[in-house]
């Protein structure tokens, strides 16, 4: 028996739905072998807020690993007349049992394979329930996959990706110009660089079967996400990289005996900010200020949701990155249409670990 399992990392509102479907389909697709499954996201009620790093899973346990010999052979067939698996369900009690567990965990013990919705997550992030920045890659298996849906070189993206001493494969496939579900695109690529999770052929009729009358044009696209996908091999680290806001271990948090009596919520300082909830992963965008069109009237830092910008006019009303969520108001207010919203990775060179 083996456990296989999938990380899907997207934001909060925009791509929820999209990592439920991506879910849901590798656990449909495993049912079509005849193998159990599981699906969930990593805060299951999801207060969602625009731009939070969110997390979700999909849990496979199967006798042996789906074959990449075979799902060569079934990519050259016309995906219309690729017909669905046989299903054998021999083993299904035993995987059940073995799967039963991993239902009781709040995350997965390790996963083969990390799909990115958003290619500036490459980063790190800090998802809902967890105080610190995890790395994207923090539990992918050793000799496992990324798959990135960006239109940038695997290289441009590994800039980002905090050093570890994990070998793995860092995948890109631009999903946002092959369909509007972007997940199709990501499964594709995962299946040539990940094989062995589900088969190709098992995912191209769950494909085809969810939906109906698109069927064949969206299983079309995992094909052509599978030729088409460009992927490197990293190496691993010499050594593993100290992260800047690592979560604290559970020794490190107070004792029963050191906590305040009652439920004390410790409000940020007097024009300040929260020492312990930093918001720096929720950003895809920052803003950036033209000094030559400021007329510092103060409007950015006025409407600023997060009380990020400094109120200074001599320093152009400064933002705070580790609290800045990129949420384009100050670029929407000001008249002079002095501040501009840019991608974070084309600032190369600056690290969160």
């Amino acid at each position: 028996m083996a456990i296989f399992a999938v990380e899907f990392d997207g934001r909060g509102v925009t791509q929820t739905a999209l990592m439920r479907a991506a879910s849901e389909i590798i656990c449909s697709a495993a049912d079509k072998e005849g193998f159990p499954s599981l699906g969930y996201e990593r805060y299951d009620d999801a207060p969602d807020r625009v731009g939070v790093p969110i997390k979700g899973f999909s849990i496979i346990s199967r006798t042996v690993p789906s074959s990449y010999e075979r799902d060569l052979e079934d990519v050259a067939i016309d995906v219309e007349k690729l017909s669905p698996p046989t299903p054998d369900y021999s083993n299904y009690q035993v995987c059940y049992d073995e799967l039963a567990p991993e239902a009781m965990l709040y995350e997965p013990r390790a996963v083969d394979a990390v799909l990115v919705l958003d290619d500036t997550l490459v980063k790190g992030e800090e998802p809902w329930a967890y105080i610190g920045v995890q790395p994207i890659h923090e539990k992918l298996k050793d000799g496992g996959a990324i798959i990135v849906n960006s239109k940038r070189d695997p290289e441009y993206l590994l800039e980002f990706i905090h050093p570890t001493t994990k070998r793995y494969k860092l995948a890109v496939i631009d999903a946002d110009s092959m369909d509007k579900i972007i997940i199709l695109p990501l499964i594709g690529a995962m299946l040539r660089v990940a094989p062995g999770i589900v088969s190709y052929r098992a995912v191209i009729a769950t494909v085809k079967e969810r939906y109906k009358a698109e069927g064949v044009k969206k299983a079309q696209v995992i094909k052509d996400a599978y030729n088409k996908v460009r992927w490197i091999e990293v190496p691993p680290a010499k050594q593993p990289i100290q992260i800047k806001r690592k979560m604290r271990l559970f020794e490190e948090f107070p004792k029963w005996h050191e906590m305040p009596e009652g439920i004390v919520v410790y409000a940020p300082p007097v024009n300040g900010s929260n020492p312990h909830f930093k918001t720096d992963t929720f950003r895809t965008y920052r803003p950036i200020t033209d000094p030559n069109k400021c007329n510092k009237d103060g409007l950015c830092w006025l409407y600023c949701p997060d009380s990020a910008r400094s109120p200074d006019p001599e320093t152009l009303f400064a933002v705070n990155l580790e609290y800045c969520k990129g949420c384009g108001v100050c670029a929407e207010v000001c008249p002079t249409k002095a501040i501009k919203m840019v991608n974070e990775l084309d600032f190369r060179g600056e690290k969160i670990w």
